[in-house]
């Protein structure tokens, strides 16, 4: 069964790869549908929206977090990749159809183990379409590999420091995706 499970992930990691660019870019697009998951742009003033980004995307990182109340500025720390973005396009790239690729790919049960790439991927996505919105009006910033790069190798890292510190909760973490 493990073998199995690992055989999954290993495919789940070579289509991430193989398909780097166009998959960048339809994860790009569903994480830019995803922005309004925060409330963005919503009735926000173009000044609004600038803080609520700068929050959202500094140092913490809060965007991953679960819990986040943009007016109070505030976030559940005990819910790191926990925000609702990661159920909504993970879904939406894998599992939409009967054509969906993480269909195709792995049953689902298997899926849930998603690799740390895809997470990654997704976690770097989403940080892209939020900084589209950092003057508080959206211009687009490409999603490139040299691009995003730098920011991805950072989100794996965090990732991975996770996974070794915490494989429990880790382990919940990749169940819990699905389930939001």
């Amino acid at each position: 069964m493990a073998k199995e499970s690992n055989e999954h992930r290993a495919q789940l990691v070579s289509y991430a790869w193989s398909g780097a660019p166009q998959l960048r870019g339809e994860v790009k697009t569903l994480c830019k549908s995803a922005v309004k998951l925060f409330g963005i742009p919503g009735e926000y003033s173009p000044a609004e929206i600038a803080k609520h980004i700068k929050f959202l995307t500094g140092k913490k990182g809060i965007f991953k977090f679960g819990g986040i109340n943009l007016q109070d500025q505030t976030y559940d720390r005990q819910r790191p990749f926990g925000a609702a973005f990661y159920h909504d396009v993970m879904t939406k790239q894998w599992f939409d159809t009967a054509k969906s690729e993480g269909v195709r790919a792995a049953s689902f049960r298997n899926f849930i183990d998603s690799p740390i790439p895809v997470l990654t991927l997704v976690t770097d996505g989403m940080e892209n379409a939020l900084k589209e919105w950092s003057t508080g009006v959206r211009i687009q910033i490409k999603f490139t590999e040299e691009e995003f790069s730098p920011r991805y190798q950072h989100h794996r890292a965090t990732l991975l420091n996770l996974q070794t510190k915490s494989p429990t909760w880790f382990t919940q973490l990749q169940g819990n995706l699905y389930l939001l």
